[in-house]
């Protein structure tokens, strides 16, 4: 037997995994408008754009999700959406990637209030717009970087491309209610009084 190919077959996605989480370090560390501005780098906004994509769906809830849509079709998704989901992921970057509506957002909390994040880390905002196949529409990333920074990415020209905004507490309930309604089995927050808020 090979052990090199063994080695890969049961330890390769993992290891890929483990590249992609090194790709969203710079990301996850934004924390200024001038950080966000990082994405005038094209290599910046690729690996960024791919690291969310990927974060985005391989989760659990992606993959019942996939499950669920091929099962009258009688086809083993699951076999196969380790691949499915970085084939996905690479799709959504190269068209958002290009994208001359894409504007970035970093939401800075001021107040009391911290963001929460749960086990689908990062969401479609809009995924509740649905044509009537049941496809989703539009698109907004959220992502939680830290308990008092997250991330927007929206698509719209008549934003500002780079934008810093400190929410209002009402809209800090609206992206952990979003968290929470998306999360299947779990919820992070810093503090124990922000888990009893939401839950």
């Amino acid at each position: 037997p090979n052990k090199a190919f063994d080695s890969l077959e049961k330890n390769g996605f993992e290891q890929l995994h483990t590249y992609f989480e090194k790709e969203g370090f710079e990301l996850i560390s934004c924390r200024s408008l001038n950080d966000l501005k990082k994405f005038e780098s094209y290599e910046f906004k690729y690996k960024s754009l791919f690291y969310l994509s990927v974060q985005y769906f391989r989760t659990k809830k992606m993959k019942d999700s996939a499950i669920e849509s091929f099962k009258s079709d009688n086809f083993d998704v699951e076999s196969i959406y380790s691949i499915l989901a970085i084939i996905l992921a690479l799709k959504i970057t190269q068209n958002i990637a290009f994208d001359p509506k894409i504007n970035y957002t970093l939401i800075e909390i001021k107040s009391k209030k911290t963001f929460i994040v749960g086990d689908q880390p990062i969401l479609n905002i809009h995924s509740d717009k649905i044509d009537k196949n049941g496809n989703t529409t539009d698109l907004s990333f959220y992502y939680p970087l830290s308990p008092k920074h997250s991330l927007r990415i929206d698509f719209d020209d008549k934003k500002e491309k780079y934008n810093l905004i400190n929410p209002t507490e009402e809209e800090v309930d609206f992206y952990n209610n979003r968290m929470l309604e998306e999360s299947q089995l779990f919820v992070f927050a810093d503090n124990e009084q922000t888990l009893k808020n939401y839950t």
